[in-house]
């Protein structure tokens, strides 16, 4: 991106010959693409709640890219709806990602800590067995 004086008519000729006649803007130093959609859920909209995970759903989010299962929640804070966007916190509290839920808060708390195969066996979780809490492609990871 560049900023430039907009009463200069020759600017987008000197910009594609190289010539920046402004204050240039690069993002090459990102090391992966920012999406507007992944920064509305970081930045754009309030959230409705939050979950707590363990260190090994932690470590799951932020090195492997993961999505959050059930069995890595430890705890439910507020009142939010399936869609609804909630923060992701570590064990300590401390906001590590946001994204949007795929259930609703009370059903997090019924399944928080249990295992794809305790979901399934169980008649009221048996929904939550087949797709995770928040999915990673609606999950941004702020470390």
């Amino acid at each position: 991106m560049a900023i430039v004086n907009g009463k200069e008519t020759d600017n987008i000729a000197k910009t594609a010959e190289g010539r920046c006649p402004g204050t240039l803007f690069a993002c090459s130093a990102l090391p992966h693409e920012i999406t507007p959609r992944k920064l509305w859920l970081a930045l754009g909209d309030a959230t409705r709640g939050a979950v707590n995970v363990d260190g090994g759903a932690k470590q799951a989010l932020v090195q492997q890219g993961a999505s959050l299962l059930a069995v890595g929640v430890q705890a439910v804070d507020g009142c939010f709806e399936a869609g609804d966007i909630i923060d992701v916190k570590d064990a300590d509290g401390v906001v590590i990602g946001r994204g949007i839920v795929g259930a609703s808060s009370d059903a997090v708390m019924l399944a928080r800590g249990k295992t794809t195969d305790e979901l399934a066996r169980n008649r009221l979780l048996a929904p939550m067995a087949e797709k995770p809490l928040i999915h990673r492609d609606d999950l941004v990871v702020f470390e």
